[in-house]
């Protein structure tokens, strides 16, 4: 589990797309300096995706000492698969797992629980066979905060004890957030890098999320290792601010792997 008795920081990664889990384990053991790696669950998948079982990935990862945060999504599992995939996990003694709708895919989703389901559920399973388990749940600043809040209030109810948010990019509405239900669950705040104006826009298309300008235009001119120098820049001080606001950081390193060094540097 997550030790929330210091600022906890995670990072992500993808299951590979290859049966040979070798070099993807040697990779994901130099990860090891983050307090847990989320495995991510077909995320924004596309008809060409190849991604092997998240469940599989994490066992796995747990065998060479990595702490895994394992997604399941409801868009992928019924209550059925549910159990199941739970049994698996703590055959592995993995304790963390993440609940969340799933991005729309190209194939038609499941849906037969919501997220607050599979949250109880999860739960129940472990507890049923004696063992403790603790439950991530996702929360998106970037909707209407007031709903955002109620949200994550059913979320804790249903069990989760930590949110893990979309990335942020206005300290502020964290802040606001954290004030409301800092105090009934631990939050870890979503760092994305920008790697540039243009890129900020198709996030903002891509996610559905908000970027302000004044990020935006710290990259206006910007070109090659200038703009490669800022780009880290930028993610080492946000990353500097949310870590002074929410009980950790979750990053998104979106295959960045000099980002994902330069926050390890920072731990």
């Amino acid at each position: 589990m997550l030790d929330f008795s210091k600022k906890v920081i995670t990072v992500e990664v993808n299951p590979p797309s290859t049966p040979d889990l070798n070099s993807f384990l040697s990779e994901v053991q130099e990860l090891k300096a983050f307090d847990g790696v989320n495995v991510t669950e077909l995320a924004m998948r596309r008809k060409r995706d190849r991604w092997m079982s998240t469940v599989y990935t994490a066992i796995k990862m747990k065998e060479v000492g990595v702490n895994p945060i394992p997604h399941l999504t409801c868009r992928d599992h019924n209550r059925r698969d549910v159990i199941a995939s739970s049994l698996a996990l703590m055959s592995a003694e993995v304790d963390n797992v993440l609940a969340i709708t799933g991005d729309e895919g190209i194939s038609k989703g499941v849906y037969e629980l919501t997220v607050t389901e599979m949250l109880s559920l999860i739960k129940e399973v472990y507890e049923e066979q004696g063992l403790q388990v603790q439950l991530l749940a996702a929360a998106n600043l970037h909707n209407e905060l007031e709903l955002e809040v109620k949200k994550a209030r059913a979320k804790v109810r249903a069990g989760a004890s930590v949110l893990q948010t979309q990335p942020v990019f206005e300290v502020e509405r964290l802040r606001r957030f954290m004030e409301e239900v800092g105090g009934e669950v631990k939050v870890l705040a979503g760092l994305m890098p920008v790697r540039g104006k243009e890129h900020a826009h198709r996030l903002e298309r891509r996610l559905g999320i908000r970027i302000p300008e004044q990020v935006k235009d710290r990259f206006s001119g910007l070109r090659g290792d200038e703009l490669r120098e800022e780009v880290l820049n930028h993610a080492e001080a946000l990353f500097r601010e949310l870590m002074e606001v929410a009980d950790g950081v979750h990053v998104y390193p979106m295959g960045d792997p000099e980002v994902i060094s330069r926050i390890r540097g920072l731990i």
